[in-house]
């Protein structure tokens, strides 16, 4: 067992793992080798497990440092105060709940590391749904298989990330976007037949037939967050 004065560094060799720990005793050096049949240490602790949900615990720290800086997207731009993020964590979730989003739903993000996507974690937490991350490059044929494997209820996406055309690969999937008049009302896509609605980040939605990020927000804005 590795004491706490001794230093040591990691070495993968296949197919176990080695920790290699160096021990200063009496002017010699002591070199011990531990052949791991874990992944990871574990042992007792004498701290009890905290019965909190992710949300919980964020909603506890945003009570007491609400002006405290939260998070910070530099490429977008953005700065979220712990207040400022609970505030679009709570609307976002409110949002989903009046389109019908109830537990152990699946819900996919289609997207890069963007404000929206840590967004939807929180959301994903505070409403008992099941966040799916889906890699933005993934081609028509994989996102459909992705969808359909899980059973995802709902989608969230950008139209573009970096060269990727995110919006086409979509409407080739999914035709009946541009058919669906209205994005309150259920999808019936036969592609992907679990699929009820679609969200794109921004101010405006591309296609009729999808909600855009920002008119949830300010439609949860409006609707009670004790839901």
């Amino acid at each position: 067992m590795l004491t706490s004065n001794m230093s040591r560094s990691i070495v993968h060799r296949l197919p176990v793992w080695v920790i290699i720990g160096t021990q200063r005793r009496n002017n010699s050096t002591i070199t011990q080798k531990i052949k791991l049949t874990s992944s990871y240490f574990h042992h007792a602790s004498s701290f009890p497990l905290v019965h909190k949900t992710l949300s919980q615990s964020f909603d506890e720290t945003a009570t007491i440092y609400p002006d405290h800086e939260c998070l910070v997207f530099r490429g977008e731009q953005k700065r979220y105060t712990y207040k400022t993020f609970k505030n679009e964590v709570d609307s976002i979730a409110a949002s989903l709940l009046d389109l019908g989003f109830k537990t152990n739903d699946r819900f996919a993000v289609w997207l890069p590391n963007t404000s929206e996507n840590a967004v939807m974690s929180f959301v994903a937490s505070k409403l008992g749904i099941i966040k799916v991350y889906i890699n933005p490059a993934y081609t028509e044929r994989e996102l459909e298989y992705c969808i359909n494997k899980v059973g995802c209820k709902g989608i969230m996406l950008s139209p573009s990330v970096k060269s990727i055309d995110s919006l086409s690969t979509f409407r080739r999937l999914i035709p009946e976007l541009d058919q669906h008049s209205s994005p309150n009302a259920e999808l019936s896509v036969k592609a992907v037949p679990t699929l009820k609605h679609v969200i794109f980040t921004g101010e405006r939605s591309p296609v009729s037939g999808a909600h855009s990020y920002m008119d949830l927000f300010k439609h949860g804005l409006q609707l009670s967050h004790d839901k």
